[in-house]
Parts: C-alpha cells; sequence; structure tokens
C-alpha cells in the first residue's frame, strides 16, 4: 500500500503460509521500522 507509513502504531507484522522473501521482508523492515515482523514458514 502505498501509504502504509502512516500505520505509525502498527507493532506487529505476522506473515505465514509461505516462505517471505528477503526482497520483501527488507521492503517491510525500511516502511515499517517500529514494527516487528514474525515469518511463520
Amino acid at each position: 500500500h502505498p501509504q502504509v507509513e502512516s500505520c505509525n502504531t502498527l507493532r506487529r507484522v505476522v506473515c505465514s503460509g509461505e516462505a517471505l522473501p528477503a526482497e520483501l521482508a527488507a521492503q517491510v523492515l525500511k516502511r515499517l521500522p517500529q514494527a516487528g515482523l514474525y515469518n511463520l514458514y
């Protein structure tokens, strides 16, 4: 989403079901630095 950075109270992003590509994980962490990223593959 183009305005995902405005979600400044988001604390966790949980991904599951498939492997999370490293490039996508890096984008999430860059755009949402305050959020923890959990990959439950």
